[in-house]
């Protein structure tokens, strides 16, 4: 394996001020001897048995391939097994345990939430040792939100009719993107792709009055409420730019699961602890599949910018109350009202109004989705889409960067 000479940040976390960990199990028996557990901002991984002094452990983000010479990345993080295992909580301050990209892997003292996978690997090389399959795991957001929490929408983009088709300046591996008048949504018809995207022109719909003038805190999470076929994929990426840090890098990457259904849907994107989410919005990118095993239709009804988590979620599950589709569940309809009747004399009592006559009531109408699709799945909502941040500059982070020897695998 290559030998590279490498300066390694070690990273040091004040672990006290976050409390003792209570880790649950999570014991997987394809992995003899591993056990990964997580909470929010922190992995406990266990390793016992016995291993080669080369044998080694890598922190990936989930996807991610492991040989840098052969089309694969550095790990987040690695250490060595230890002949009889070893004992590991991130983050964590040690001369053993080594970080590759500790900008894209902690913040503020914390593991950026979201997907990641924890690698057993033979020997100083690339190859999984025998015995062991990727081991993946999810880290949860620290952030707490209070009872107080702004649910209101920063803004909200619904397309219910084709008002922000400026919205959507450039696509790739999608071979037609329109709007739908029946369906009443924008539908992005993806390829069979590694790479399809839909560019969203948040400038220019912010300078010209499209849409409210946002910034990061506006933003913190952005909604998303599509249907598809779940069999294409499961995975997005959004690719963020701002005027505080321009350029669409994988520095700048979020990550987020869709649910396993054909119905209506909402996603989370989680910025709220991704680096460099800051100051005013640029154009972003929209990956609506890390990649597309089969063509498909997308069909997107909305896009809403939160400052909080809690309001994305109410808005999405009172979006699938109200059936999905083109029902804004902003819009509120109301009570439909008729005039009072008009007095006129009766023969009797030319000062007397008419007996009243029992009057029908008549049912105020509620908006339908025109030509909806059948749905085999139940709606389903995604609370929270792991965030993943990419490769940037190593920031300066708390503790002393030491200049030593190592192998950056």
């Amino acid at each position: 394996m290559r030998k590279i000479m490498a300066l390694v940040i070690v990273v040091s976390i004040v672990i006290g001020m976050l409390g003792l960990a209570v880790f649950a199990d999570e014991a997987d028996p394809s992995n003899p001897g591993l056990t990964v557990t997580s909470e929010p901002g922190r992995l406990k991984i266990v390793l016992e048995g016995e291993f080669g002094e080369k044998d080694w452990v890598g922190v990936y983000k989930n996807g991610e391939t492991t040989d840098p010479d052969n089309g694969g990345i550095a790990s987040l993080v690695w250490w060595y097994a230890g002949t009889a295992g070893s004992t590991v909580e991130l983050p964590a301050e040690s001369e053993n345990v080594i970080y590759n990209r500790p900008d894209e892997f902690i913040i503020d003292g914390v593991i950026v939430p979201g997907d990641y996978a924890v690698m057993v690997l033979a020997d100083d090389g690339y190859v999984l040792k025998e015995g062991y399959t990727p081991y993946y795991i999810t880290v949860e957001s620290t952030v707490v939100e209070g009872e107080d929490t702004d649910k209101t929408p920063s803004e909200l983009l619904f397309f219910s009719d084709d008002t922000y088709g400026d919205l959507f300046i450039g696509t790739n591996d999608i071979d037609d993107f329109d709007y739908d008048d029946e369906k009443k949504c924008f539908v992005a018809d993806v390829r069979e792709s590694n790479d399809p995207y839909i560019e969203l022109g948040l400038s220019p719909m912010m300078a010209t009055g499209g849409m409210a003038q946002l910034t990061a805190a506006d933003a913190q999470v952005i909604s998303i409420g599509v249907r598809f076929d779940p069999t294409a994929a499961n995975e997005l990426e959004f690719y963020y730019q701002t005027e505080d840090f321009p350029g669409l890098a994988e520095a700048q990457k979020v990550m987020a699961d869709y649910s396993n259904t054909d119905g209506y849907q909402f996603v989370n994107i989680d910025l709220r602890q991704a680096p460099n989410w800051s100051g005013t919005p640029l154009n972003c990118r929209y990956d609506v599949f890390r990649s597309s095993k089969k063509a498909c239709s997308l069909e997107i009804y909305y896009i809403g910018f939160f400052k909080s988590m809690a309001g994305a979620n109410e808005f999405g599950e009172a979006w699938l109350a109200k059936g999905g589709g083109a029902n804004d569940p902003s819009v509120t309809e109301a009570p439909e009202t008729t005039d009072a009747p008009e007095v006129t004399a009766s023969p009797d009592d030319p000062t007397a109004p008419p007996e009243e006559e029992p009057t029908e009531e008549i049912p105020v109408a509620t908006p339908d989705t025109p030509d909806t699709p059948e749905e085999t799945g139940s709606p389903a909502k995604k609370g929270c889409g792991g965030v993943v941040p990419g490769i940037s500059m190593l920031p300066a982070i708390i503790g002393a960067a030491l200049l030593i020897r190592r192998k950056k695998k």
